[in-house]
């Protein structure tokens, strides 16, 4: 009796510990900046959290054009309930009209191992 018991329990350890896993959330999801005059820099703050039960790795993150600029994050690992911000930076200068870009996160989450943030504006043409 006494080792089917320690068996059981061992079971449910182990299935514990495979069972944690990272979760990455970001807010917000996406952002637009709305009509800007062109040749502004604008900035918007991101911040990513690890909703999991283990640890997150923040592999990567980039825009998916140089008029994208990232700053941070503070931290590339991230305990479960744990959070950091990065700072996204998009240059409008060479910019006339609706602007579509992408921010790409990737990380160690096994559900969401990829999430891209759409960032876009309407830029209009300095007079």
């Amino acid at each position: 009796m006494r080792a089917a018991a320690g068996l059981a329990l061992s079971w449910a350890l182990l299935a514990g510990s495979l069972l944690a896993e990272p979760r990455l959330a970001l807010e917000p999801q996406s952002h637009d900046f709305g009509r800007v005059r062109q040749g502004l820099l604008l900035r918007r703050t991101f911040t990513l959290s690890n909703f999991g039960s283990s640890e997150l790795r923040l592999e990567s993150i980039q825009g998916d054009c140089t008029c994208l600029r990232i700053e941070g994050p503070q931290q590339r690992s991230l305990a479960p309930g744990q959070s950091t911000t990065v700072v996204v930076v998009f240059g409008s200068r060479r910019y006339d009209g609706r602007v579509q870009r992408k921010l790409t996160v990737r990380s160690n989450d096994p559900v969401r191992p990829t999430l891209e943030v759409p960032v876009e504006a309407t830029v209009v043409a300095s007079k």
